[in-house]
């Protein structure tokens, strides 16, 4: 009982969810950009060409309640800061280019927030 309390006092902190005595409502989050990146290249490491509807059914970025309608403009938001190379939108063909592994990535992040 008290293992479970101390999660749900983290997710509410957190606000990831709201609790009273009966329930836990979870709700969807904005996407912090660092957060993204940081994700996106743990769940894909290795430079290259990805279909977008992986990432919208990635298990793990499903699990950070991050507002699904947000994934895309936070791709572009990436592709702004040069963190990923393309989004690509053409037809039926949803893809984005990622050109570095995630210690370089990490790497990056770190001198923005450093020149900040």
């Amino acid at each position: 009982i008290d293992s479970g309390k101390a999660v749900v006092d983290a997710l509410t902190a957190a606000g990831i969810a709201r609790a009273d005595k009966t329930k836990v409502t979870f709700a969807y989050r904005d996407i912090p950009v660092s957060a993204f990146a940081f994700i996106l290249h743990s769940e894909f490491p290795n430079p290259g060409m990805f279909d977008i509807l992986k990432l919208e059914q990635n298990r793990v970025i499903r699990a950070m309640l991050w507002k699904p309608d947000r994934l895309l403009p936070s791709l572009y938001e990436l592709r702004n800061q040069g963190l990923i190379s393309k989004v690509s939108e053409i037809d039926n063909v949803r893809q984005f280019t990622t050109k570095f592994k995630l210690i370089d990535v990490v790497d990056r992040l770190i001198t923005k927030r450093g020149n900040s």
